[in-house]
């Protein structure tokens, strides 16, 4: 939908909905703007007129500025933990009386506004953005990821229902294919939180005979394979590629069994060898790339080694995660009819 106020205040009412939640920033204002249009305004006037109750829910770090929004539009704001926590939606809820069935969210981002509501049993509806400027990492990560899932994310929708409504009776994450997506994600992000973690503690804290482990580990690699790591000077350096490979080889594992279990919905022993035979193809030919990435990126990047290995890793995750998504789902868990 390209805006709020293609939604009928008094269709909603009629839908059954009682709280309508908003987001603020590129949903009724454009980022960091203080001036609604005319047109918000009006239909701010006839939703209240319709019998709804209105609520602002933002994850702003400028409260004072949410403040005054909140006062101009006459809409109470809530602000709280960043969404897609439940916790400002259960607030909400419970503040105007409300059941997640009478309640409505309207916002911008796919992966914040629409997950949140979803995950707090919200029907939703995601509009399209009102401006161009936008926070960065919303601008280069969350919408590039939101650009990546929706065009399959239409597709599927269409194929379930070639009439969709504007307030759809099911959440957008009560479709297969979303619910899916939205679990990879988490799976993914607790990988990640894994894979990061034990590269952090194997090159960084582990030591032995008193010095880093990542220091004799590193010379070993520069002498074994003097002509692949002929660009690294420091042996800490060529350490990464193994703390790469054996954090990935957990990640791994842990990928495997929530993935199979939660985000596709498989149990027991049914097709479990081909199932791993195939994850495991997919999974070492995602960590070779993985490794690869990781360690070229952590060579090539200045500053603190820390954010180095951080950056690195959050790259080659993020180009891993893409393979390793439609991998599984059309291959590696692909179920035989």
């Amino acid at each position: 939908m390209d805006h709020i106020t293609e939604l009928s205040p008094p269709d909603i009412a009629a839908a059954g909905y009682k709280l309508v939640l908003l987001d603020v920033d590129n949903t009724l204002v454009p980022w960091r703007g203080e001036e609604f249009s005319p047109e918000i305004v009006e239909w701010v006037a006839q939703a209240r007129a319709s019998g709804l109750d209105l609520c602002i829910l933002s994850n702003t770090k400028r409260p004072d500025r949410l403040a005054r929004l909140s006062e101009r539009l006459g809409v109470e704001a809530m602000r709280g933990k960043f969404k897609p926590s439940r916790e400002m939606f259960l607030a909400a809820m419970a503040k105007f009386g409300a059941e997640p069935r009478q309640t409505l969210m309207i916002g911008d981002q796919l992966f914040t506004d629409v997950l949140g509501g979803n995950r707090s049993g919200i029907d939703t509806v995601w509009v399209r953005q009102i401006g161009e400027s936008e926070f960065a990492g919303t601008k280069h990560i969350s919408r590039r990821a939101e650009r990546l899932v929706s065009g399959r994310l239409y597709a599927a929708l269409r194929e379930e229902d070639d009439d969709l409504p504007i307030v759809a009776k099911e959440g957008i994450f009560e479709r297969r294919i979303v619910r899916q997506v939205a679990k990879f994600l988490i799976v993914g992000g607790s990988s990640f939180f894994i894979d990061f973690s034990i590269r952090l503690l194997l090159l960084r804290v582990a030591k032995w005979d008193g010095q880093l482990l990542a220091e004799p580990v590193g010379r070993w690699m520069m002498d074994s394979f003097p002509a692949v790591l002929a660009h690294i000077k420091e042996p800490a350096k060529a350490a990464v590629y193994p703390a790469a490979a054996l954090a990935g080889c957990v990640a791994i594992a842990n990928s495997f069994y929530w993935n199979r279990r939660w985000t596709f919905g498989i149990h027991g022993k049914t097709e479990m060898s081909q199932q791993v035979r195939r994850f495991f193809i997919l999974s070492i030919t995602v960590l070779i790339i993985n490794a690869l990435i990781s360690g070229t990126l952590n060579n090539v990047i200045p500053g603190h080694p820390n954010r180095s290995l951080l950056i690195a890793t959050f790259v080659a995750t993020a180009v891993g995660a893409v393979c390793n998504f439609l991998g599984q789902r059309l291959w590696a868990f692909r179920r035989v009819a």
